[in-house]
Formats: structure tokens, sequence, C-alpha cells
């Protein structure tokens, strides 16, 4: 399956993997972010219960996307490497990130 209809618009495989990038970037800072709120113990629980529940709210709309583009007779492998790929991408989209930061270029 090459893409998915959402009703509003049709979703290429590569635009889910790109969204999906997005989520599991943020993921990785939000995480970043909880893990500094938990050796500082800066913020309270309730902050830290809101942002785990965002984590996991991203990650079930990548497991989402990884779903819809997986095929019934190797789902898990699909899924697999569709996390893969929006890893590698999320990478390549923090190193971009940070190097804005610091004016660098990243190939």
């Amino acid at each position: 399956m090459e893409k998915l209809s959402t009703g509003l618009q049709v979703l290429s495989r590569k635009q889910a993997v790109s969204d999906a990038a997005y989520q599991v970037a943020q993921v990785r800072e939000w995480l970043a972010e909880l893990y500094g709120w938990t050796i500082s113990g800066g913020q309270d629980y309730i902050t830290v219960l809101i942002r785990a529940r965002d984590v996991l709210e991203n990650l079930y709309r990548v497991f989402g996307l990884a779903s819809a583009f997986a095929s019934l007779d190797s789902h898990s492998a699909d899924i697999t490497a569709f996390f893969e790929e929006a890893r590698l991408e999320a990478a390549r989209l923090l190193a971009w990130r940070e190097s804005q930061k610091k004016g660098e270029e990243v190939a």
C-alpha cells in the first residue's frame, strides 16, 4: 500500500514517515526534558504526568501511521521498518535543528 486516504487528503508513505519523524523528534526532546526534570526534581508530578501522556500520544500516532502502511503478511516487520525510517529521519531533523542553532550546515 503506497497511499492512505484520510478523507481530507491522501498521505503517501514518504509523507507519513516524515510526519512520524517529526513526532519521534518531539518525543526525543520531551524525554530529554523529562530526564532533566527527574534529575533536578524541578517539576511537580502533574507536569511530569502530562508530559509523559504527550509522549505516549505521539508514539501512538506514529504506531497508527506505521500500521496503516503495514501489510498483513509481514505486519510486525513492516512496522519495525517504518519506525526505523522515522527514527533515522528524526535524527536528521534534530541534527538540522541543532546546526541551525549553531549556524552550521548539515549534509
